[in-house]
């Protein structure tokens, strides 16, 4: 079935040249003010921080969807987007979730434990849909030409899961305390579990959009490729850094500089990851958007694959 964009064709574009950085610098003010305000006004920050994250992870679910209806309802893709969309959407109900006590004085362990369940869900769901979209590529009849770096990051992926397993059990106590620490950690470990597939088969999705000739549809799949690492990354990060310096019997003793530089850069790499994911779906949306051909060129590649832009 050939595509049938929702996307209006006419009226103003998005200038996502502009969108794009405006909205990474939002992301650095709050980051910034949440450290640097004095104590009386930081309170402000952090909710302005929080919220901010939210809205980030809702607008990539939001595009996300949008991009997947810019597909027809028999075309890989359609499905693929969508389940991308959970992802960043469990990212914003998981935020909260674990940040609620700073709003509302209050924490909730089923919240807790359902949004980590959710998290684990869309991953996984996201690894048979990233494997779908590299088998429409592959079907297409295209050559997977790997080179020495592409392995290189498949093998520290690997290195990162490994990481991310051994230390699991720290980064569940960490993260959920000592009372949902065993819940937080079986519903985490399926997650950890399956962003190693969707980091390597985003490598190989990568290279064949750029194999296409690159464009937005290329860097739509590199920033999800980048989303899947450091979410990864920042679990393995996460987890070794409570362990030596705040779990562990015989932990590290570092000065509070070194302590606030530590765990200020686990919180920048989830973020920094849902920034990258609204590029990605961003990138994606600009190509669904800016190309008035486009439904006709999916049609015309199997009725499967996108063709960058």
């Amino acid at each position: 079935m050939s595509a049938q964009s929702v996307f209006p064709q006419s009226g103003t574009p998005i200038n996502w040249r502009v969108v794009r950085p405006l909205v990474g610098i939002a992301f650095l003010v709050c980051e910034v003010a949440v450290r640097l305000l004095p104590q009386d006004h930081r309170q402000v920050a952090i909710f302005a921080e929080i919220g901010f994250f939210i809205l980030l992870g809702v607008g990539g679910a939001v595009l996300s969807f949008m991009n997947s209806r810019s597909f027809g309802s028999g075309q890989t893709a359609r499905w693929v987007w969508l389940i991308i969309a959970l992802m960043p959407l469990s990212d914003a109900i998981a935020y909260f979730a674990y940040t609620s006590p700073a709003i509302a004085h209050f924490r909730s362990k089923e919240l807790i434990l359902v949004s980590t369940l959710f998290l684990s869900v869309s991953r996984i769901l996201a690894a048979f849909a990233f494997w779908s979209m590299f088998r429409v590529y592959q079907r297409a009849g295209l050559k997977l030409e790997l080179r020495t770096r592409e392995y290189a990051a498949m093998a520290v992926i690997i290195v990162i899961e490994v990481v991310s397993l051994y230390y699991a059990h720290s980064g569940a106590l960490a993260s959920g305390g000592p009372d949902l620490a065993r819940m937080v950690f079986i519903t985490a470990v399926p997650m950890v579990i399956a962003l190693v597939p969707c980091s390597v088969l985003g490598v190989m999705i990568w290279q064949y959009t750029t194999k296409m000739g690159g464009g937005l549809v290329a860097k739509a799949w590199r920033n999800i490729l980048l989303y899947g690492m450091g979410w990864l990354s920042y679990t393995a990060f996460h987890a070794v850094v409570a362990y030596y310096f705040q779990l562990s019997a015989t932990k590290i003793a570092i000065s509070a500089t070194m302590n606030f530089v530590l765990f200020t850069a686990v919180d920048l790499m989830l973020k920094g990851g849902e920034y990258l994911m609204f590029l990605g779906a961003s990138f994606q949306y600009e190509a669904c958007t800016g190309t008035p051909e486009f439904s006709e060129d999916m049609a015309s590649f199997g009725a499967e694959a996108p063709t960058p832009a």
